[in-house]
């Protein structure tokens, strides 16, 4: 299964399953490896991995996505 990282709320890491986009609670002690905001991991065989591959690309698309969301609203605001 593969998550997303979303955010930190103390010791929680809450985390979308890239699945079913459901938002899950994994305790960040599980994670045996540094992890932030962004990242991606697997939990495989009982552990979580992290699937680092795509972080850029994601990372792009939001950047992307925040870059036009301000065009807009600044277009709307002239």
């Amino acid at each position: 299964m593969k998550y997303i990282i979303d955010r930190f709320e103390d010791d929680i890491a809450v985390c979308e399953c890239c699945d079913s986009g459901e938002m899950v609670n994994i305790d960040r002690s599980l994670f045996l490896f540094d992890v932030k905001e962004g990242d991606a991991v697997l939990f495989e065989n009982g552990n979580y991995i992290s699937d680092n591959s795509g972080n850029d690309e994601r990372k792009n698309k939001s950047r992307q996505k925040l870059a036009r969301l301000f065009a807009r609203s600044k277009k709307k605001g002239e």
